[in-house]
């Protein structure tokens, strides 16, 4: 434990030039979809899903294949577009969020909460992928929405860093910071950083994160090897 806050000390002497806590959502979520769910997903769902599902599988991987980043055009839109609603299994649900992220990245942000939305309305969608649907949805409105249903996008939070959820800590750490950015609750926002740092199943980096957080609002974490 003291190797990790030494590290998490010289990172902030690094990085006192930026405002860390509101860029806290943006380095939990944004990627999700890119690197775990496209990536590892692809994979997942091979091995778990029906061979019915091969198909689209394949069909998916070789659009992914075609599409740079920063050049999506219509055509790989549609493409995944015509996956996401006529494909089989899990590779729907990929290309649907594949898609959803793409969009974002266009700046067509109202589209791309559509889509999350809609992922994450239906029954069935598996947990992993309806969670996440439902993760980045709340993200990109708290993003273009000031104005947003705050009660609403509370309860989603909530539901998504109970015990057991599949993005839990990663729903924490965005609603530690909606907490603190956009309902103006510092003491709450400190408790629930301070709940990802006390945890010691937390994945590393999002608890390299509540440090920092901690540590910018003057309250510092505890120890919890002492």
């Amino acid at each position: 434990m003291a190797d990790l806050l030494n590290e998490i000390k010289e990172d902030i002497r690094h990085d006192r030039r930026v405002q860390l806590v509101p860029r806290l959502m943006k380095y939990g979520v944004i990627g999700l979809v890119i690197v775990l769910v496209i990536v590892g997903g692809v994979k997942w769902f091979r091995h778990t899903q029906q061979t019915n599902a091969e198909d689209s599988l394949a069909n998916l991987q070789t659009t992914l294949e075609t599409i740079e980043e920063d050049k999506a055009d219509e055509t790989a839109l549609n493409k995944l577009d015509n996956l996401y609603k006529t494909g089989k299994g899990g590779a729907r649900y990929l290309a649907g969020l594949k898609r959803a992220g793409l969009l974002a990245s266009q700046n067509k942000v109202t589209d791309a909460i559509q889509l999350y939305h809609d992922i994450a309305e239906q029954r069935s969608t598996p947990e992993e992928f309806r969670d996440l649907a439902r993760l980045m949805e709340v993200f990109f409105t708290i993003q273009s929405n000031p104005d947003a249903d705050s009660n609403t996008l509370q309860t989603h939070l909530k539901a998504l860093s109970a015990n057991g959820r599949p993005w839990r800590y990663n729903a924490m750490e965005l609603q530690a910071s909606y907490t603190l950015d956009h309902l103006k609750n510092q003491e709450e926002a400190i408790r629930i950083f301070r709940e990802i740092t006390e945890d010691q199943s937390a994945p590393s980096n999002i608890r390299r994160r509540a440090f920092i957080a901690l540590d910018r609002l003057d309250a510092n974490p505890v120890d919890t090897n002492q």
